[in-house]
């Protein structure tokens, strides 16, 4: 088990839970809602595939999400495994990406994050955006993410000027 201030989740739990080994939060989003309502520093996911159609959202977190767990009843084992995150490719602001993590602190470990191909012109996908986050720590992650999107077409040029006409001496 994990220390006391944690959020567990398992998608088979109820984001109406108290996000306990007991009564999980079903989806990563309730669990970090959950985490920031108690000030949890960690959080557990059960060994399983979570989808989300918005990126999870790390900002100004201090918070370690680890995946990866065996549930048993009230029993969690870190049992070595990993859980699989996958962002629709909806997109946002013409980006996709699993995760934005802006000054964060803290560690994401035994996640699979993928990011499905987006719909659409000139969309750039992540699978993390960290920007300013200096203390993120990442351990035992993948990233699985399609090329960008091709961009729109440029606008054509002016027409150039007549030619003068040649002569043959």
């Amino acid at each position: 088990d994990g220390p006391e201030l944690a959020v567990y989740v398992d998608p088979n739990g109820s984001d109406s839970n108290a996000g306990t080994p007991a009564a999980p939060m079903e989806t990563i989003g309730g669990g970090l809602a959950r985490a920031t309502a108690i000030g949890a520093t960690q959080m557990y996911l059960v060994s399983a595939t979570y989808n989300i159609s918005a990126p999870i959202d790390l900002n100004d977190q201090s918070i370690d999400i680890v995946g990866g767990f065996s549930r048993n009843g009230n029993t969690w084992t870190n049992s070595g495994g990993v859980s699989t995150i996958v962002h629709d490719g909806t997109p946002g602001d013409r980006r996709v990406f699993a995760v934005l993590a802006r000054n964060v602190t803290g560690t994401l470990a035994n996640l699979n994050l993928t990011v499905r191909q987006a719909q659409g012109v000139g969309i750039d996908h992540f699978g993390i955006w960290a920007p300013s986050a200096n203390n993120l720590r990442l351990q035992n992650v993948s990233v699985d993410v399609p090329a960008g999107t091709d961009g729109t077409n440029g606008v054509n040029g002016n027409n150039g000027n007549n030619g003068e006409p040649q002569f043959d001496r």
